[in-house]
């Protein structure tokens, strides 16, 4: 035919006016009516995720004349792209007509498109030492730990979308060590109490937005949404005599300024430190390398 053209003559309102969570049901087929102001021997159709929250991927679409009630007058045709009968569309997406930008994979049968991009952290490591002055008088005074820490304060969950923190506060147990006779810069020995935590960071924040170059205002931004929020380390150690004591320190200063993670310190002066005298405790000398919870049977 000649003097022909492709016209634009119908479109379907987007589902939003903003990006924002969707909660569509996975796995579903749509149906659309669409009607054409304009005669023709050829169909193009366009699709879009330009307001979607993740990708979607069309397994297979098809179109057919149908009757102002919805009835189909003729067979279905298998729209295509390229040749392929699915597509996978990342958010944000529009497909144009040659598909510029998509590659088909092999493996899974349809063009898809891949983006380079940064990706926000969403977890923060913290790493917490305690150090131990003068620990070793006539003997050590501090002998072990039972192999645990606790922080608290920190945050439950996290939105994968927007990287801001949900506002229940938890604490997160983690894994600690104690290794003895470490020299200090000074020439001091000590022994240490460390381990790695891996938290969401603190409640209502996504720290990776915060402006480390505006440190102070920061700082403030931290404070406003952690106002009402304590954050305690504690870890239980045992003492030469064989009795235990759980030593909690409030933290919540270093954690604020270190609101995307770091090294937590704190400095014991043992001599300082009343030993425990209660009756009981486990006097279980535990230096704590690496461990692993163990289930055994016996026969009674």
């Amino acid at each position: 035919m000649e003097n022909t053209k492709w016209v634009s003559t119908w479109a379907n309102a987007t589902s939003i006016i903003t990006r924002q969570v969707e909660n569509y049901t996975k796995d579903i087929t749509l149906r659309y009516p669409i009607k054409s102001a304009f005669k023709g021997s050829k169909l193009r159709f366009g699709f879009s995720n330009f307001c979607g929250t993740e990708s979607i991927t069309i397994t297979g679409a098809t179109v057919a004349k149908s009757d102002e009630k919805g009835n189909l007058l003729s067979d279905t045709t298998a729209i295509t792209f390229k040749g392929k009968e699915s597509v996978t569309i990342e958010k944000g997406i529009e497909i144009n007509r040659n598909l510029d930008g998509f590659v088909f994979d092999e493996n899974r049968n349809c063009w898809v498109r891949n983006l380079e991009m940064t990706i926000q952290p969403v977890t923060y490591i913290y790493l917490t030492q305690i150090i131990l002055h003068n620990n070793r008088q006539h003997t050590r005074i501090v002998t072990g730990i039972d192999g645990s820490g606790n922080l608290s304060g920190m945050a439950r969950s996290v939105n994968l979308n927007t990287g801001v923190t949900g506002r229940d506060a938890i604490t997160v147990n983690y894994n600690m060590r104690m290794k003895f006779d470490q020299q200090m810069k000074d020439g001091e020995k000590v022994d240490i109490i460390g381990g790695r935590v891996l938290t969401f960071g603190m409640p209502k924040l996504n720290p990776s937005r915060l402006d480390t170059r505006s440190y102070i205002e920061s700082l403030t931004k931290v404070r406003d949404a952690d106002l009402n929020n304590r954050h305690y380390l504690d870890v239980k150690m045992q003492f030469y005599n064989g009795k235990d004591s759980t030593l909690v320190f409030d933290v919540t200063d270093q954690v604020r300024k270190l609101f995307r993670g770091g090294v937590i310190t704190i400095d014991l002066d043992m001599t300082k430190v009343p030993v425990p005298v209660r009756p009981g405790g486990s006097g279980f000398d535990a230096v704590v390398k690496d461990f692993e919870e163990k289930q055994w049977e016996f026969d009674m």
